[in-house]
């Protein structure tokens, strides 16, 4: 008895069966043979076909799956995970480099926020950034983040300067880090803040940038905010405000007072002028007022829980 293509003659050489799905046979045969690596054979198969680009499988498939975000699959028949420093979208046969977490969103339509790899695109260092990819439509590279108080943020300008903490954690990126990402566009500024209350806001800023040797903090305008006065803002005009002011830290003393170190009177590091009027490194907890993580235009007097400092290019 002759078969048709995808179908085995049963034993009583009077009748026929469809291979089932992962296996094929050519016309007349006796036998179903396994679908090799990189190939699918759904039900009825009477050959192999190859997985297209993006797509793989094991011997034996039914069906080609789509390669995972972060990975890549060159030859249909393997995964392989992106090399540090790249990422991809799901189903790419590719891996491309991204310079930040709007890069990663955009070049491989990741929507999920945590932890990825990046290469600044100057000094082609790679790091691990926490991307913020549910706020506004995503594309947020944090550099501040702080929840439960189990890093201290009082700190020397060296590790400032470099960054501390874990970015699965609490951390900071680092003031270099930063300069360098910024100096690639224009960049909004936001910082997001909750109380010990439960009470939250937001602020963004346009034009968020760091300049000299000094990290010099400057914005344009406040853009959008929640829950914030019109006092306290980070503009220019206001003798605590970060605008035009050095990053000042209690080995580092680059602020307006003549008295003494606002680091080290406010336990924290931060853009001080005279003083502050945010002090969101300040020390974790309800403490004295002043030592305290603190942002003026959202509350004064009111210590902070949670607090979230990030930046994405504008528009």
């Amino acid at each position: 008895m002759l078969c048709s293509h995808g179908e085995l003659v049963l034993p009583d050489s009077t009748s026929c069966s469809p291979c089932p799905g992962g296996y094929y046979s050519p016309e007349g045969s006796s036998i179903c043979t396994q679908c090799s690596s990189g190939t699918f054979c759904p039900v009825g198969s009477s050959n192999e076909t190859v997985c297209v680009a993006g797509y793989y499988s094991h011997a034996g498939a039914a069906s080609c799956t789509i390669c995972p975000a972060g990975y890549y699959c060159p030859n249909a028949s393997t995964t392989f995970h992106c090399p540090t420093g790249t990422s991809s979208k799901e189903g790419s046969s590719i891996c491309l480099e991204a310079n930040s977490c709007y890069d990663i969103l955009n070049k491989t339509g990741t929507h999920r926020s945590g932890v990825y790899n990046i290469t600044t695109l100057r000094s082609q260092t790679t790091i691990s950034v926490y991307c913020d990819m549910d706020t506004e439509g995503g594309g947020w590279t944090v550099f501040q983040r702080r929840f439960d108080g189990s890093v201290d943020f009082y700190r020397n300008f060296s590790e400032y300067e470099n960054g501390f903490g874990s970015a699965s954690g609490e951390y900071w990126l680092g003031l270099r880090t930063i300069q360098e990402m910024l100096s690639k566009a224009s960049h909004e500024l936001r910082i997001d803040v909750e109380s010990f209350s439960g009470r939250s806001g937001y602020d963004v800023y346009s034009n968020f940038r760091l300049q000299g040797p000094g990290y010099t903090f400057f914005v344009d305008n406040r853009t959008r905010s929640l829950n914030m006065t019109t006092q306290y803002l980070l503009l220019t005009g206001c003798s605590y405000t970060p605008y035009g002011q050095n990053f000042t830290t209690f080995d580092r003393d680059q602020d307006q007072r003549n008295d003494g170190n606002c680091a080290v009177l406010a336990k924290g590091a931060w853009w001080y002028n005279y003083c502050e009027s945010a002090n969101l490194n300040g020390v974790y907890g309800r403490v004295v007022q002043g030592d305290g993580i603190g942002y003026f235009s959202f509350n004064p007097y009111d210590n902070l829980r949670l607090t979230k400092v990030m930046f994405r290019p504008s528009g």
